[in-house]
């Protein structure tokens, strides 16, 4: 019944359609024929009408409204007939297809005819302001759209690694099967690809060769886009290519017997920097009259130069830091760049948020971990059951390098932490913040005791989730002041808790001796990793002056679902708690009776 009346819907849309263009606008039902120009894996036309006007050059064109399948719920497409030449016009595709709206806009499906004549309207106005010139720096500003438009589909593409800035410089590439990767350093370059898990055969010496980064003054027009060897010539000169580079670039780049050297184009826009690349090709008579194995000299790199021979455009994808993480618009970055963060337990809370710690952009990660992975804690852990019995934290690592191979250093450590760890006691005083969550009250008190004894100790930030994942909890303890055990039992349990279960276990038992587990799933878990997180990203960014309390409140019907209920002491400390799904952030302050703050135990 759906289908049928999706169906109808669009049959009556496309009647109205039809009769508006046709009386109203005078518009002309394109044949099979010229539809099929505007058929592609992007759009794909099934019916269009053509209306002819006159523009301000005093030119008449067409303009074909083209609909697809999706339509009323999708938003039409205009063409210009007869086309201009691809790159004779801005945001003009190879098929004549206008980019009147970004494909992200959204329209009123209730509404065809309103809809078309907005896309109409729009589609004229833009034309006039190309034909007025008014969007000729729109080349510049989407300069990635139209070089890659020029690109042949068979030429390999090439990650980057290279730094996002000037100047002129040369740089290492290393020739694989199906793509390429640039990086400023052969050490960088080979271990990403190390990290990526490029098998070391294909990482051989011989697959990495010069290249060359021509820092440019500006975006390039598509009339400046090099066509053969000489077109790189003049744009070296606008990077302004000194003496010094000729030196330090060129020859190294052209000694090696290879077909074709690689160039990589660069240039800061409005949008952002650009990248882009091309192929020199070695003309025949390159080394007539010279010794072939001695370094290029001028003559022959002006020979190289000077060639007439064409070059081969390439697509360039950004991998570097910068672009991944936050596409250079991040000024948190370069502090995150340089933390080091200590995650002590890679259970289900803390190997995720190791991860996502990794994913904001954290540059240097320790992670801490004994134990191995079972397959029961699979379907909550960051890691599958293809690492069922590997180390947590080793498994972990591996998977932080392959997915954030740019990052770095992410480092495991296979030991326990508590008194005998001593070796671990000093990676964790060269850490930024430390980020405990085992759970294990031996091992977080020894920590607390270390961190408050030990001169110039990180900040710990200590996280746990209560029964069922039904609140959460993030501490962040200062060197000074407020300590763990301040909001803790003598046992570890915390003084303030969230929730109950006084009516019900909090565990249940596995069918083995003392073993029990705390039911929940991962849809529960991620609002305690995200409040983890985001604790962790303050801490590094934006600090507390003292040590603070984050706490994640869950939904009330999760808790009563899995018989629990708020506790008389969260109530009457916080008060309305409504329907919970909530955060809330507190000071966590010192209290007289801790031992760490002057009072003793009887004995």
């Amino acid at each position: 019944m759906g289908l049928l009346a999706e169906c109808h819907r669009y049959a009556t849309s496309y009647a109205r359609l039809e009769s508006h263009l046709r009386s109203v606008r005078g518009a002309a039902v394109l044949d099979e024929a010229a539809l099929q120009a505007y058929r592609s894996h992007a759009f794909r036309a099934e019916s269009g009408w053509s209306m002819c006007r006159r523009f301000s050059d005093d030119h008449r064109r067409s303009l074909r409204l083209l609909i697809d399948g999706d339509f009323p719920y999708s938003i039409p497409r205009v063409a210009v007939s007869p086309s201009p030449k691809f790159l004779a016009w801005p945001h003009l595709e190879k098929n004549g297809l206008l980019c009147v709206y970004s494909p992200e806009v959204t329209t009123d499906p209730s509404d065809p005819i309103g809809v078309v004549g907005a896309v109409l309207n729009r589609a004229s106005l833009l034309i006039e302001d190309i034909i007025g010139g008014d969007c000729d720096e729109d080349f510049r500003d989407e300069f990635l759209t139209y070089w890659n438009g020029t690109v042949k589909p068979e030429s390999r593409n090439i990650l980057s690694l290279v730094r996002p800035r000037g100047p002129t410089r040369p740089i290492v590439i290393w020739r694989g099967r199906s793509f390429h990767v640039v990086a400023d350093d052969r050490d960088v370059l080979l271990r990403w690809l190390e990290r990526r898990g490029v098998p070391t055969r294909d990482a051989r010496r011989d697959n990495f060769v010069p290249g060359v980064l021509l820092w440019l003054p500006n975006v390039l027009l598509p009339s400046e886009y090099p066509e053969v060897n000489s077109d790189v010539a003049r744009l070296a000169r606008l990077a302004h290519s000194t003496e010094y580079d000729f030196k330090e670039i060129w020859p190294p780049a052209l000694s090696p017997p290879l077909s074709d050297i690689s160039v990589l184009l660069a240039a800061r826009g409005n949008s952002g920097v650009c990248f882009a690349a091309t192929s020199l090709s070695r003309p025949k008579n390159l080394f007539d009259g010279f010794r072939r194995h001695r370094p290029p000299s001028r003559a022959v790199v002006d020979r190289y130069m000077s060639s007439p021979s064409p070059v081969q455009r390439r697509c360039v994808q950004r991998v570097d830091r910068e672009w991944v993480h936050g596409r250079d618009l991040d000024p948190a970055q370069e502090t995150l760049r340089r933390s080091r963060v200590a995650f002590v337990g890679c259970g289900s809370l803390g190997g995720t948020a190791a991860y996502l710690a990794a994913q904001a952009g954290v540059g240097h990660l320790l992670l801490v971990d004994s134990e191995y992975l079972e397959a029961a804690n699979a379907s909550r852990h960051l890691l599958g059951i293809d690492s069922r019995h590997k180390r947590k934290a080793e498994a972990t690592r591996d998977r932080l390098l392959q997915a954030f191979p740019h990052t770095g250093s992410v480092e495991a450590e296979i030991t326990r932490l508590g008194p005998s760890s001593g070796a671990l006691l000093p990676r964790l005083a060269e850490c930024d913040l430390v980020v405990s969550t085992t759970g294990n009250w031996a091992a977080e008190s020894f920590l607390n005791d270390h961190q408050r004894t030990e001169e110039g100790f990180a900040p710990v930030l200590y996280g746990w989730i209560e029964a069922h994942a039904t609140a959460a909890h993030a501490v962040l303890i200062k060197r000074t002041g407020a300590c763990l055990r301040c909001g803790r039992e003598a046992t570890g349990r915390p003084l303030l808790a969230v929730t109950d279960w006084q009516r019900r276990d909090e565990t249940v038992p596995e069918p083995a001796c003392g073993a029990r587990f705390s039911p929940y799933g991962p849809a529960e878990l991620t609002w305690a990793h995200a409040l983890i997180v985001r604790a962790v990203l303050l801490a590094l960014l934006d600090p507390p002056d003292a040590s603070h309390h984050y706490i994640w409140i869950g939904h009330e019907r999760t808790l009563k679902r899995a018989g629990g209920e708020w506790t008389p002491g969260w109530r009457s400390t916080r008060g309305e708690i409504g329907l919970g799904g909530f955060t809330e952030d507190r000071s966590w302050t010192v209290d007289s009776r801790c031992e760490s703050h002057g009072h003793r135990l009887p004995e």
